[in-house]
């Protein structure tokens, strides 16, 4: 197969913007972005868990049992309860 270059398209066109002014502009992130993104930094917190592969293979299967729940919301459930428990245990 004889190989060809790409055709070539017209060149759109554009409105009649000053490029370089807009991006001399340039801009700033709002701050309620901000504040919520540094909000969402304090509030969580990121591990790594490892579980032997057993106890996963149990997690899975009954994650999935009325409905299909993620891992991470399954183990979060799991802790929830297992700290109400413990909670009640110390009253």
């Amino acid at each position: 197969m004889a190989i060809s270059r790409r055709p070539t398209t017209k060149a759109e066109t554009t409105p009649d913007i000053n490029i370089d002014a807009l991006i001399a502009k340039g801009g700033s992130v709002p701050q309620e972005i901000v504040k919520e993104e540094s909000k969402a930094q304090k509030t969580d917190v990121a591990f790594t868990l490892r579980i032997p592969n057993d106890i996963c293979e149990k997690l899975d299967i009954t994650r999935k049992k009325p409905y299909k729940t993620s891992r991470q919301q399954w183990v979060i459930e799991a802790i929830v309860q297992r700290l109400a428990k413990e909670e009640k245990e110390t009253e």
